[in-house]
């Protein structure tokens, strides 16, 4: 199941891959927190946007990162401006493309979610971020924890900040 983690001040949900255990523990509660606190340190870039959708996912002995930034919310009139870098380990890569199909459809679903918050419903962005995540067709739902004994995600913010 995803996360809503606040990294270095920046709103980000992450969704685990399966797979993803290969490279971090799931019995060591904070693996994916301390991950993406070293690549938010690592790269500067990583600064920007209003919030970050992110898809940790495991490439051989890898911890890849597609990391989605979200910027602009209300002033295109279409949806926020949106960035996409790709991150093995703590280094950036130009070579892979911005994500693979199911990445797409889970980012459309989140963009439909926050329309429904946000514009029909006339919420808060924080209300997006902290709600629920939207139920993802078939193979690609997330219906475990990552780490085994999780609090729920809607139940757990934890704010990432290292000096």
């Amino acid at each position: 199941m995803p996360m809503h983690l606040l990294v270095q001040g920046k709103h980000a949900i992450v969704y685990p891959a399966k797979g993803l255990e290969g490279v971090l523990d799931r019995t060591k509660k904070g693996s994916v927190g301390d991950h993406l606190c070293d690549l938010y340190q690592s790269n500067e870039e990583l600064r920007s946007g209003r919030y970050h959708i992110i898809i940790l996912w495991k490439d051989g002995a890898d911890i890849m990162a597609d990391v989605w930034i979200f910027d602009k919310i209300g002033q295109w009139g279409s949806g926020p401006l949106v960035d996409a870098k790709t991150y093995r380990g703590m280094k950036r890569v130009h070579n892979m493309g911005v994500g693979a199909g199911d990445g797409m459809i889970m980012i459309g679903m989140e963009e439909e979610s926050r329309q429904e918050i946000m514009d029909r419903q006339k919420r808060t962005l924080e209300d997006y971020l902290i709600g629920g995540r939207p139920k993802l067709p078939g193979a690609i739902r997330l219906d475990e924890q990552f780490y085994f004994d999780a609090t729920p995600f809607s139940d757990v913010i934890r704010d990432l900040q290292r000096n």
